[in-house]
């Protein structure tokens, strides 16, 4: 496994203050970003995790790096490790819509049965809720309630809903429009197919 957090021993004089940022870090951080997301984009899930945690051995407190970290670990089906990761984000700043996001993706993906279900459906609710009160317009917030309505409550009617929003805020995800269409087939509303996924 790769350790994600950087050791403790790490002592806070060798990294210079983060708001000294040069160019060249900049860059350094463009460049290993994007080769991160080609990676995760081309299935290379191990490349990826290693591109991110070899960024965070220079950005160690670097929110950004830990929701990347995380959406890897997701995809692996690591949930401990991603749940681990989005806290980590959430910690390094509390204002990253995309950490809670993460997170309550890790409850609304990771199988759970009975009350373990229930209680997941409520954290990734209560992140998601989160996430909408930080930034009313992020439209992964949305999927993730309609996805974790249709999936913990059955409530189709409820996660249209949901789905609705998040397609107005990202009318190119073709992503968005494939979870509505499912939503509104399981709620039996197909007018609104007709509506919007037609054209």
């Amino acid at each position: 496994g790769v350790a994600l957090l950087p050791p403790v021993n790490a002592t806070a004089k060798d990294d210079p203050p983060a708001a000294i940022e040069t160019a060249a870090d900049r860059e350094y951080r463009n460049t290993l970003l994007a080769l991160g997301d080609r990676q995760i984009e081309s299935g290379q899930m191990n490349e990826a995790l290693e591109t991110f945690t070899q960024l965070l051995e220079r950005f160690p407190s670097d929110a950004h790096l830990y929701t990347r970290i995380g959406h890897v670990y997701l995809k692996k089906e690591d949930w401990d490790l991603a749940q681990e990761s989005f806290e980590a984000a959430k910690r390094h700043d509390k204002q990253l819509v995309e950490a809670y996001v993460g997170l309550g993706l890790v409850f609304a993906e990771s199988p759970a049965k009975g009350m373990s279900a229930y209680y997941n459906f409520r954290r990734a609710v209560g992140e998601a809720k989160r996430a909408t009160k930080l930034d009313p317009n992020y439209g992964p917030a949305y999927r993730l309630l309609g996805e974790a309505y249709e999936r913990f409550q059955e409530e189709h009617e409820k996660a249209v809903g949901y789905y609705m929003k998040y397609i107005e805020l990202e009318p190119d995800n073709p992503d968005g429009l494939f979870y509505f269409g499912l939503a509104c087939v399981q709620a039996k509303d197909f007018d609104k197919i007709n509506a919007h996924i037609r054209p």
